[in-house]
């Protein structure tokens, strides 16, 4: 706690402290029955002024279950991701950051066409597949285009899927505002 450490109790005990239990999924599963016993005498203590805990929602075990209210933080769409990059690095960094992330001026262009076709921008992003009808886009594009498309909402590893988590978002724009680029492979980035 730094300078805080010699008053944490009084703080506490005046309610002007909170406190934080970040990344509970980080305790060993056989410990987390016997940590959260001990976790729930800590906050059941009533003179922090609040307690937040964080956990993944995928390593959330019954175990851990400590009756407290819930936020869940979704994964961040396309749209989301490029108002954080336009937000963050201003609108022609952003932009091009972003593009970057979703794979590129080809996608850029296929974008485009589906608009030009009368698709949205959101059903570029989320149908299952290409429209033939009210719009139709399968017939302006190219086999080479539909497959671009394609590799986008079907690979797992595309840099768009890891950009929707929000602190792995946030990485890839601090590299990109350092580099001006992103490294073209994941394990690069890594």
């Amino acid at each position: 706690l730094g300078e805080l450490g010699p008053y944490w109790r009084n703080l506490r005990d005046t309610k002007r402290a909170v406190l934080l239990l970040d990344a509970m999924n980080e305790i060993p599963t056989g410990q987390r029955a016997g940590k959260a016993e001990q976790i729930k005498d800590l906050i059941g203590d009533n003179r922090w002024a609040a307690v937040v805990v964080s956990c993944r929602e995928h390593d959330f075990q019954q175990s851990l279950h400590l009756h407290l209210n819930k936020l869940s933080i979704r994964p961040l769409d396309a749209p989301q991701i490029r108002a954080f990059t336009s937000a963050y690095l201003g609108d022609d960094k952003g932009e091009a950051c972003f593009w970057e992330i979703a794979g590129g001026q080809a996608l850029q262009e296929m974008l485009a066409i589906w608009q030009e076709a009368g698709a949205s921008e959101q059903q570029f992003w989320t149908a299952d597949e290409i429209p033939r009808t009210n719009p139709d886009v399968y017939n302006k594009t190219t086999g080479a285009q539909d497959q671009l498309w394609q590799n986008l909402r079907q690979d797992k590893r595309h840099l768009i899927r890891m950009a929707s988590n929000p602190f792995l978002l946030s990485m890839l724009v601090a590299i990109f505002e350092e580099q001006q680029s992103l490294p073209t492979s994941r394990s690069n980035l890594f």
